[in-house]
């Protein structure tokens, strides 16, 4: 079995109450766990402070991590070094098996190494001018011991070959996938595409790495239906 998380949107659901695997349980019986998308720094205090919450997601059988990344530079002073104590804290408090970075928010990414906590980065969509390509991430996984997240959405809105660039490349360097397409700048289900553009993802069927269901809206129903789909896939 696939192991299929909720992220994005709907990781918010639960995430944001103390009954999020009661929650998560009823509404979706095979989901595998749940990525915790912590947009703005302050949903980290939120995790914090309250032990319900942290008891609840503890219990998930995958437990990841999206770093914050609106309206946030990390840099070489004490506001970062104290988002990264707290990102800490969160990480090793819920168990997380990874925690996922937006490489434009670091201007030296070499700031991620040694916090001991598994960091991956993810690739940009086509809005960035940087971090888009399989041969930008190149340069940078051979210098550095991070891990990948294939945004697949992102990889693909450069173009297909873009995306089976970055499988073929970096099969053992990625550490999970955020799974969806893009409508614009908007994230949205898979199980939704209509035509030929479905083949561009037809690799999922074959890939053993936790695919994280990423769209950006909070419709419980499309959220269980793509897991179903990716289950199926």
């Amino acid at each position: 079995m696939k192991t299929v998380l909720i992220g994005g949107g709907g990781s918010r659901i639960f995430f944001e109450n103390g009954n999020c695997l009661e929650d998560a349980n009823s509404s979706f019986r095979k989901i595998s766990g749940i990525e915790v998308f912590l947009r703005e720094p302050d949903k980290m205090s939120l995790l914090l402070e309250s032990r319900a919450i942290c008891d609840s997601l503890r219990r998930f059988f995958e437990v990841s991590i999206h770093a914050p990344f609106y309206d946030v530079v990390y840099g070489d002073d004490d506001e970062t070094e104290k988002m990264f104590s707290d990102l800490r804290q969160v990480y090793k408090s819920l168990g997380a098996k990874r925690i996922v970075f937006h490489p434009a928010d670091v201007p030296d990414l070499s700031i991620l190494s040694g916090r001991g906590m598994n960091v991956l980065i993810e690739n940009m969509d086509f809005r960035k001018d940087r971090f888009r390509t399989w041969q930008e991430f190149r340069k940078i996984l051979d210098v550095h011991d991070f891990g990948l997240c294939l945004d697949v959405a992102h990889a693909e809105s450069i173009s297909s070959s873009n995306l089976s660039g970055f499988v073929s490349e970096f099969g053992d360097r990625i550490g999970e996938l955020h799974v969806s397409h893009l409508v614009g700048g908007s994230h949205m289900p898979l199980h939704i595409l209509k035509g030929d553009r479905i083949n561009n993802f037809k690799f999922l069927s074959e890939i053993d790495k936790p695919l994280v269901i990423e769209n950006g809206d909070r419709d419980i129903g499309l959220i269980e239906r793509e897991v179903e789909f990716l289950k199926g896939f």
